[in-house]
């Protein structure tokens, strides 16, 4: 069966907006209503102003037209103008500049601060004076040269002595009276040295010329070069005169000895020494060579002859 209609309205929310729609339909309205439209406007001011403060305390320019932070402008500081130089006037003179007192006080000196040791000693001893050129005395001629001692060199394996290359001496045995000497003054290979009363003559005048060692030499007279009978470097051989032909059997090392002029003549080929026969110190007395002993007998001076 049919059910009457019922006069109760339907009360939920799509029925009421559903009939009302079709009682009286408009149009929806348009932009904001005024009073949001206030509020809006009051929400962007502030959002402006906390974003331009935000940039002015981060210290960010604002953004130009093209999206660039814009660079602020800085303008150059105003140059600061000359002051002005007056201009002399005309027919005025020039006033010099006063000049400093003659006798005027002379300014204190500063205190100086205690000088060090090393200063004080050095100004209390002064560098010498250096010499004047003009002043120094002139150099010794070749005589004075000549009459020179020899020259001593430090020893090659001992105590040594360097002569004069091509210097003529003389050799005096120890007593200081008798000297080396060829016999008779002779220049013939073969004649025998010995030791004779010191004159001066030719047949005592040694010449010593250098060999490959500046100590070593060979002693020549009146042509000849003091050597070994038949270049012998056996104990005991003679000491004669030998046409000089650069054997070893003449060359000797003049060694120094305890003394200012004491040597010992010895053959570098049999490291014997010039020896007086018998130790004799008398006129005659014949010359061999012998073992080394430090002997008076092997002890000679050399003079400039």
């Amino acid at each position: 069966m049919k059910q009457p209609p019922s006069n109760r309205r339907d009360r939920s929310p799509a029925t009421r907006f559903t009939a009302a729609f079709a009682r009286d339909p408009a149009v929806a309205r348009r932009g904001v209503v005024p009073g949001r439209r206030a509020l809006l406007s009051v929400l962007g001011i502030g959002l402006a102003g906390i974003l331009g403060t935000s940039w002015w305390l981060a210290g960010v320019p604002p953004l130009s037209g093209d999206g660039s932070a814009a660079a602020p402008a800085v303008e150059p500081p105003p140059e600061a103008e000359p002051d002005p130089v007056p201009e002399p006037e005309a027919g005025a003179e020039t006033e010099p500049e006063p000049e400093p007192a003659a006798d005027a006080e002379a300014e204190p000196e500063e205190q100086r601060e205690p000088e060090s040791e090393a200063e004080q000693e050095a100004e209390a001893d002064p560098a010498p004076p250096e010499s004047d050129p003009a002043q120094e005395p002139d150099e010794p001629e070749a005589e004075d040269e000549a009459a020179e001692e020899p020259q001593v060199t430090p020893p090659f394996g001992g105590p040594t002595t360097r002569f004069q290359d091509g210097g003529t001496y003389r050799l005096v045995a120890a007593g200081g009276d008798l000297c080396l000497d060829v016999v008779n003054g002779s220049t013939e290979p073969g004649a025998n040295v010995r030791l004779w009363g010191c004159n001066g003559a030719p047949a005592q005048e040694f010449t010593f010329h250098w060999n490959e060692w500046a100590s070593e030499y060979t002693l020549s007279s009146r042509g000849n070069c003091v050597d070994t009978a038949g270049g012998s470097g056996q104990t005991g051989a003679n000491v004669e005169m030998a046409e000089c032909n650069g054997s070893a059997s003449q060359v000797w090392s003049v060694e120094r000895q305890q003394g200012l002029n004491a040597y010992t003549l010895v053959s570098t080929h049999s490291d014997l020494c010039v020896d007086v026969e018998g130790g004799v110190h008398e006129a005659g007395a014949n010359i061999r060579q012998w073992i080394c002993g430090g002997a008076d007998r092997q002890i000679f001076s050399v003079e400039r002859a």
